[in-house]
């Protein structure tokens, strides 16, 4: 099994790999923690949101490209890629709405690469840091101390993919 620092790299090969079309490039995973990420549950939330993300896309008229949608073997996790005809700055307060408006935002982790591959962060926007799914503290600093356990917070995910509508 590799190494987190070996998926890591191997992922921006591939964002960089597929950012040579002049497009922004949309990644969108489920933020489950924890090894095993490969579950009925989070298959789920990440399908809706990446209905959510095409839904909010055409009713914007901004064109994107499902590039790959899969289990993928080298994350662990299911995983959505999408190639945008849109400035990427513009494709992230896009996702960021996407994030803040839908109630399972808080469990996605949606990033955007602009023409290059390099990722647009969060910090651009001056928003605050995610909460933590379970309490009012920063994510981060949960996932930091392990303040709550990955039974915790798997609990939570699936009574939120119980919640959404069957499509």
């Amino acid at each position: 099994m590799m190494n987190y620092l070996e998926l890591k790299e191997q992922k921006q090969q591939l964002i960089e790999g597929k950012s040579q079309y002049g497009a922004a490039i949309v990644c969108i995973r489920v933020n489950v923690p924890g090894e095993q990420k490969k579950f009925a549950w989070s298959e789920k939330i990440h399908r809706h949101a990446s209905l959510k993300f095409e839904e909010l896309f055409l009713n914007q008229a901004i064109k994107f490209q499902r590039i790959e949608e899969e289990f993928c073997n080298l994350f662990y996790e299911y995983i959505s890629f999408y190639r945008v005809k849109s400035e990427p700055i513009s494709v992230k307060r896009l996702t960021i709405q996407l994030e803040s408006d839908e109630e399972i935002g808080r469990l996605l982790d949606i990033d955007v690469y602009d023409f290059k591959g390099n990722s647009i962060s969060r910090d651009e926007f001056d928003i605050p840091d995610r909460q933590c799914y379970l309490c009012s503290e920063p994510a981060f600093i949960c996932g930091r101390t392990r303040k709550h356990s990955i039974q915790e917070l798997h609990q939570f995910m699936i009574l939120k993919a119980e919640m959404l509508e069957d499509k």
